[in-house]
């Protein structure tokens, strides 16, 4: 990694973790500079504006969470709900950085917004469908059950359930609902592997 490189890389480091601690109120650039004893003429070389800088850390968190997703649809070995369990513990362990200031920052923005909007259906609801079409081709999804629409409802429930006051009041961390959230849906979508083409 080159020395642009390797700046680069820290000054999105501390960017998201001051926006992620602090939401759209407690980040700014000055602030930024400061914490990373810059000046604020170096951190805007690097991300033209604090919009830029935004989206490269959502950019980086669905990098992330692409990643850790792929392993999990990709494995051959695991059927079709425990890699829905798994999903929904990826999306929880991402998702957990996003809570409502940081939310409601790339809402106010459109380019944010649209990109965060684009990220839920890419990251989000592209995994899910993959894998509830492999339980339907498998013959694991119970034939009451839409794929359409559990793939639509599952990342509205994350969503939600990650931003919940019921969440932040409970003892459980966003993470143990989440991962809470998927065994109840993985075990209530799918047969158990070998009783396939039961009604």
């Amino acid at each position: 990694m080159n020395t642009d490189d390797a700046t680069r890389a820290a000054v999105l480091d501390a960017a998201g973790r001051m926006f992620f601690r602090t939401g759209a109120a407690g980040f700014t650039m000055d602030r930024l500079a400061a914490e990373l004893r810059m000046s604020k003429k170096t951190v805007y070389r690097y991300f033209p504006s604090r919009s830029a800088l935004l989206l490269a850390l959502l950019e980086t968190v669905g990098e992330r969470m692409d990643r850790d997703t792929r392993a999990v649809v990709e494995d051959t070995e695991a059927d079709p709900a425990t890699k829905l369990e798994r999903l929904v513990r990826v999306f929880g362990r991402h998702l957990s950085v996003l809570g409502p200031p940081q939310v409601e920052a790339f809402r106010r923005d459109p380019v944010l917004w649209e990109r965060a909007t684009r990220m839920r259906a890419e990251r989000i609801l592209g995994p899910v469908r993959q894998v509830l079409e492999e339980g339907t081709e498998r013959g694991q999804v119970r034939s009451e059950v839409r794929p359409e629409i559990a793939t639509h409802f599952v990342p509205i429930l994350i969503e939600r359930l990650a931003q919940s006051d019921a969440v932040v009041e409970s003892t459980a961390s966003v993470g143990e609902v989440l991962e809470q959230l998927g065994l109840i849906l993985a075990r209530g979508l799918f047969r158990p592997p070998g009783r396939e083409g039961e009604r």
